[in-house]
């Protein structure tokens, strides 16, 4: 369903479709990897049972997580011994795909993901130099900073924040705000708003909110440092500048 395959695309997968158990069989041996298979239960040429049997016969697969989207009352029956998870579509399918989702990549995700990261660096490295407007190619990435890798979402944030695209800073206030997130994507975003406010730029009061609440949080010095940096620079943080360098 979309809301399926639009959940895995927001967490960083590449999502493959075919329109039948055979189809997706011969795919997979021509395949070097996948991370994550999801097989409807209403198959129109082989059962959904066949399939997951010819899928974990393959040495390459015997651990890889197996999702069957199904609305069978007796599913957990038919589908358990060889199934990772049941997906009925209702509120727990996020959690079952963080869960499937979770371990190492491996298969086309690994490859999306790194292409992203590439992407991203590049990007990054064009806003750094100047002279070409980036913001046609940032202005579809505001979520991509918010569901993606710090190895991805880092190098886009430094990208958007020197490409002054003013839609995209209330992603990376997101990322800021996140206490989930890592220190260095937190840092990064506070960075980026810095970045965006040196080139004389204002910001909304959202933004600005999610600036002060990391400058005058519990979080690391560098962190605070970033986050009151950037209000400085939109004449709000000069006074938690000074006291952070005082702290220092």
């Amino acid at each position: 369903s979309a809301a399926l395959i639009s959940a895995l695309e927001a967490r960083g997968a590449h999502v493959a479709l075919w329109s039948s158990g055979a189809e997706a069989l011969v795919a997979m041996r021509r395949a070097p990897g996948f991370d994550l298979f999801i097989i409807a239960d209403d198959q129109v040429n082989l059962t959904a049972h066949q399939v997951l049997s010819e899928i974990r016969k393959d040495p390459r697969f015997e651990e890889t997580p197996i999702l069957v989207a199904s609305s069978a009352e007796d599913a957990e029956d038919l589908y358990g011994e060889m199934a990772s998870a049941i997906l009925t579509g209702g509120d727990d399918m996020g959690s079952s795909l963080d869960d499937a989702l979770a371990g190492e990549l491996t298969g086309e995700r690994a490859r999306a993901a790194s292409q992203a990261a590439q992407s991203a660096a590049m990007l990054g490295e064009l806003a750094s130099a100047g002279g070409t407007d980036l913001s046609a190619a940032l202005s579809g990435l505001g979520s991509a900073v918010e569901t993606r890798s710090d190895e991805v979402s880092i190098p886009l944030m430094s990208a958007m924040g020197r490409a002054g695209v003013p839609a995209l800073m209330t992603n990376i206030a997101a990322v800021l705000a996140d206490d989930s997130r890592s220190e260095a994507a937190r840092s990064a975003a506070a960075v980026a708003l810095g970045d965006y406010f040196g080139r004389g730029n204002t910001g909304s009061e959202e933004v600005l909110e999610s600036l002060r609440s990391a400058a005058l949080g519990s979080d690391s010095f560098d962190l605070r440092l970033a986050a009151s940096r950037a209000l400085g620079l939109v004449g709000d943080g000069n006074s938690l500048l000074r006291n952070l360098r005082e702290q220092d």
